[in-house]
């Protein structure tokens, strides 16, 4: 049973707000609260309270803020609290809750939801696996422009999970996402040039894309530098490195 009571009550005192939180709180489970103020602020409130303060009092009202907005239909707080459900960040793991949160952000083109959401389906995690849908997902939000969805894209087409393996559209999508800056999308790219999959073998290509990866997110970055910065001459060295500076423009390939 929730409290639908909360759109009325922005003329209370902030005790009297508190305590009708907390009353929805216990008898929803965080899930059917209603906004006290706007979606957006709730959200707001809600990352301050489990984010921005140290005070562990504060979780479940901070969980009930950001519930609050995502019932309200507020795509970030669905968003949030999918992942929260998912880690068991300040709640319970529950992946049918997860997924459910998430399926409303992603209905509303929320993009890192359907990449999430996408995983779900994927791995059958709280939903029944389904690699169409996956699959689906990820194209939808590559329209949108989502560089994580077109990562994703090329690792589903590279190692054929879900659909046919196509190593040529593989490495568009790597590039797609390497192209806007995507660590993984530069660490697929590279491998595909080393092994010459999909695109021609080109170890300069390898080392331009892979000395740009971020380190903290993949560890064997620098080893493929290696690789393939000891196959090329010092002047292709350096011109790459013009290049990854932008001081040249890429190869058309």
């Amino acid at each position: 049973m929730a409290l639908l009571v909360y759109a009325a009550l922005g003329g209370l005192s902030m005790t009297a707000r508190f305590l009708a939180l907390i009353c929805s709180l216990v008898l929803s489970g965080y899930c059917h609260t209603q906004v006290l103020q706007s979606p957006a602020s709730d959200y707001q409130r809600g990352r301050q309270l489990l984010w921005g303060d140290s005070d562990a009092e504060n979780n479940s009202e901070g969980v009930a803020y950001i519930a609050a907005s995502a019932n309200a239909g507020y795509a970030e707080g669905q968003a949030t609290l999918a992942q929260m459900y998912e880690i068991g960040l300040f709640v319970k793991v529950d992946q049918t809750q997860a997924a459910r949160w998430a399926q409303a952000a992603a209905s509303q083109q929320h993009t890192a939801s359907m990449v999430r959401l996408a995983f779900y389906y994927l791995h059958g995690t709280g939903v029944p696996h389904d690699s169409l849908k996956a699959k689906a997902l990820l194209e939808s939000a590559a329209e949108l422009g989502d560089a994580s969805a077109m990562s994703n894209l090329g690792a589903l087409y590279g190692i054929g999970d879900g659909v046919p393996k196509n190593n040529e559209l593989a490495a568009s999508w790597y590039r797609r996402a390497a192209d806007l800056g995507n660590d993984h999308g530069k660490w697929g790219l590279a491998q595909m040039y080393v092994r010459g999959h999909g695109v021609p073998l080109d170890y300069g290509e390898c080392y331009f894309w892979a000395s740009q990866v971020d380190v903290a997110m993949n560890p064997q970055a620098p080893s493929l530098v290696k690789l393939c910065k000891s196959k090329l001459s010092r002047k292709e060295r350096r011109d790459i490195d013009k290049r990854a500076k932008g001081d040249v423009t890429a190869p058309s390939n």
